[in-house]
C-alpha cells in the first residue's frame, strides 16, 4: 500500500475508535557510559580510541490525541535503579522493565 492509499483509508479506520483510545508512541534509545567521538586532546598527548561502552536503555513515550500521556516506559538491564534501592517504585515518574540479553 502506498501513502496515498493509507491517507484515504486513515479516517474510515479512525472513525470506529473513541479519539480517547487513539495513541502515538515513540522511542529513543538512549547510550550511556560512551565516551564522545571527537574531543580535545592534551598537546603532545595521543588520543586513542578504546571498546566503546554498549549500555543502552531505551525510553517509550505515549500520548494520546486527546492529550493524555502516559508514564513513560524504559527498559534496560535492571528492573529497578540501582541506586534507588530505598525508594518505593511508584515514586518514579516512569515505569522500568528488565529485558534479558538474548544469546
Amino acid at each position: 500500500m502506498t501513502v496515498t492509499d493509507w491517507t484515504s483509508r486513515l479516517p474510515d479506520l479512525c472513525c470506529e475508535c473513541d479519539v480517547k483510545d487513539i495513541f502515538n508512541m515513540n522511542k529513543a534509545g538512549v547510550l550511556f557510559r560512551v565516551l564522545p567521538d571527537r574531543s580535545l586532546k592534551v598537546h603532545g598527548g595521543d588520543c586513542h580510541g578504546g571498546k566503546k561502552s554498549k549500555e543502552c536503555l531505551t525510553a517509550v513515550l505515549c500520548c494520546s490525541w486527546t492529550g493524555e500521556m502516559l508514564k513513560p516506559l524504559v527498559i534496560g538491564k535492571s528492573e529497578y535503579p540501582k541506586r534507588s534501592r530505598s525508594l518505593s517504585k511508584d515514586s518514579f515518574p516512569m515505569v522500568f522493565y528488565k529485558i534479558r540479553k538474548h544469546g
